[in-house]
C-alpha cells in the first residue's frame, strides 16, 4: 500500500503488509506487529498501534519501521521502545516545543514507553502542554527530546523510573 501526496490514513495493517505513506502527514494504523515494513514517508507521520499488548522496539526493527515522528500507543496496553539514536534518526527539530532539540511525540490512552540506552543520559524534563494535553518531556543529554502524554509509564533503561 502506498500514497504519493496528501494526508492519508492506512488501516488494518498487519501480517506481511508493506506500507509507504508518501509526502503528506500520514497515519498508519497497525493491528499486529508482524508487518513486513512501514515507512511514513515525508511529512509528520503517525504510527498508531490499534492492537493489544503490542511491543514495537524501534532499535530492534531498524529499517523495518522508519519515517515516523509521532507514535500513538492506543488503548491496548501497548509498548514502544526507543533510544536517543532512534529519536535523532526519526524526529524533527522543534516539533513539540522550540528548544533546538530533535523531538518525537508519543501519546495514546494507555501504554508504556521504554527509553533504551542507559548511556544516553535520559532525564525527566519539564511538564508541558502538547495539543491541549498535559505532557512530560524527557531529554537525552545531547539534544534529544521525547514528549510523552501523561497517563503513560516511562521506563528508563538507565537508573531512572517515572510514573507519568
Amino acid at each position: 500500500m502506498s500514497s504519493l501526496a496528501g494526508n492519508d490514513t492506512f488501516t488494518n495493517v498487519g501480517t506481511a503488509d508493506v506500507v509507504h505513506g508518501g509526502s503528506g502527514d500520514d497515519a498508519i494504523r497497525i493491528h499486529s506487529g508482524d508487518f513486513a515494513s512501514l515507512d511514513g514517508g515525508l511529512g509528520i507521520d503517525t504510527l498508531v498501534m490499534d492492537g493489544k499488548s503490542m511491543h514495537i522496539d524501534l532499535s530492534a526493527l531498524g529499517m523495518k519501521v522508519q519515517g515516523f515522528e509521532k507514535f500513538d500507543l492506543g488503548a491496548g496496553g501497548n509498548t514502544l521502545a526507543l533510544s536517543a539514536s532512534d529519536v535523532l534518526a526519526g524526529g524533527v527539530r522543534d516539533m513539540v516545543m522550540a528548544d533546538g532539540k530533535v523531538q518525537m511525540l508519543v501519546n495514546g490512552a494507555n501504554g508504556d514507553v521504554d527509553l533504551l540506552g542507559g548511556g544516553d543520559g535520559w532525564t525527566q524534563g519539564s511538564n508541558t502542554n502538547v495539543g491541549g494535553a498535559p505532557s512530560r518531556t524527557t531529554n537525552a543529554g545531547f539534544g534529544v527530546l521525547c514528549a510523552v502524554a501523561n497517563g503513560f509509564v516511562c521506563t528508563f533503561n538507565a537508573p531512572l523510573f517515572l510514573h507519568a
